[in-house]
This record gives structure tokens, C-alpha cells and sequence, in this order.
């Protein structure tokens, strides 16, 4: 019962961080999947080992091999795709979003390996897994919904930088974006056409009254 409950609760949040964070292998991690893949690692991985072996430390390191692997793949592929977009942002709230979820992404990594290392350190372990669900808890009643109302609109990576230019500064004109960002003043305004677009404004001036009801 002990580990199914556990099982639930990290197949839970693995798929809730790949959804809410936008991580690039989302798409493959939905939570059937990685049920699925647990109940499978718990009978191949533990059932079957104890059943043999009779002895629950060998069973224990053998269920973990898998978890690891995987979840260390997955920490590369985030690696790679967000963490230096996370220590580039500007906006107050991306910024306490990136560390909300890389401490949920921590609390996740430290599950298997404090099992590993310490065996069945129940308070040393919960203690690590609860520092994500801390900081989540703490931007939600914070910042309320603005990270998730920001990537439900659907935004690209480019618009959210030129969203960022705007919310930190709403006068700045389209060249100053273009040197900022490297990019020409008419995919600026290419971009601002979809953003408003996107987010159901009209123009620029829209979309910084929206900002200042902070709905964006």
C-alpha cells in the first residue's frame, strides 16, 4: 500500500510538472504512461526479486535501477532545453515559476536516490520530496494564476521574451526590442500581431492595460 500510494503521488507530479512547467517531453509523459512504467518496474524490479531473494535490501536497489536511469535521462533533456532559459528571465514571476519547478524537479531526483543511499530514512526522505510541493504552494498563493494564465494563451518562446520587454517596461518601442532581442523590428511586430492575437487584445495599448490588471 506504501508504495502505491507512492507511486501514485509521483506519477501525479512527474506529469503535473511536465504539463504546468512546458517541458519538451511532455507529450510522452502523460500519467497512464508512467503508471504503467512503475507497476511494471514494481513487479519486475521488487515482486519478483523478493520473491527469489527473500531479502528486501537487494529487492529495494534492484526496483531503483530503473527510476534512475530515467529520471536521470529526463534531468538532462530538461537541462538542455530549460534551465538556461530559466536563469534568463526578467519577469519576477517567470523567475519564482523556474524555481518552483526546479524544486519539484529536485524533490522528484531525490526519492530514488535517498532509497539508494539511505535506505528507509522515512524523514530525511519526505522532507526532500515536500521542498517542491513548498515552493508550488508558495507561488500559487503568491502570484495566484499568472504563470499558468501566461502559458495557457499558448505564447512561443519568442513572444514570452517580447511579453517580458513589455511587463518590464511598458513604453519601449519596437527598436529597442529589435536590439535586445537581435531580431528585426518587423518580426517584432509579427510577433506583438500574434500575441494579441493570442491573448484577445486589439493592440499594444490592450495589452498593458492587461498587464496592469495583472491578468498577464
Amino acid at each position: 500500500m506504501a508504495y502505491t500510494v507512492g507511486f501514485i503521488t509521483i506519477g501525479y507530479y512527474i506529469s503535473y510538472l511536465s504539463k504546468y512547467y512546458n517541458l519538451t517531453f511532455r507529450k510522452y509523459l502523460n500519467i497512464n504512461h508512467i503508471l504503467i512504467f512503475l507497476s511494471i518496474d514494481l513487479v519486475i524490479g521488487f515482486i519478483i526479486p523478493y520473491t527469489i531473494t527473500n531479502d528486501l535490501i537487494i529487492s529495494r536497489k534492484i526496483f531503483l535501477i530503473l527510476p534512475i536511469f530515467l529520471i536521470l535521462f529526463l534531468a538532462f533533456i530538461i537541462y538542455k532545453s530549460k534551465i538556461k532559459k530559466y536563469f534568463g528571465f526578467k519577469n519576477k514571476y517567470e523567475n519564482y515559476h523556474a524555481l518552483a519547478g526546479l524544486s519539484g524537479i529536485f524533490s522528484i531526483i531525490s526519492v530514488p536516490f535517498t532509497m539508494l543511499l539511505l535506505g528507509d530514512s522515512q524523514s530525511i526522505e519526505q522532507t526532500l520530496f515536500t521542498v517542491g510541493y513548498f515552493f508550488i504552494c508558495v507561488e500559487y498563493f503568491l502570484y495566484g494564476n499568472n504563470i499558468q494564465q501566461l502559458y495557457s494563451y499558448g505564447l512561443t518562446d519568442r513572444e514570452i521574451e517580447i511579453l517580458n520587454l513589455i511587463i518590464n517596461n511598458n513604453s519601449i518601442k519596437y527598436l529597442e526590442m529589435s536590439h535586445k532581442l537581435n531580431i528585426s523590428e518587423k518580426t517584432i511586430s509579427a510577433h506583438l500581431s500574434n500575441i494579441y492575437k493570442k491573448v484577445g487584445v486589439k493592440n499594444k495599448k490592450e495589452l498593458i492595460i492587461r498587464i496592469a490588471e495583472k491578468k498577464l
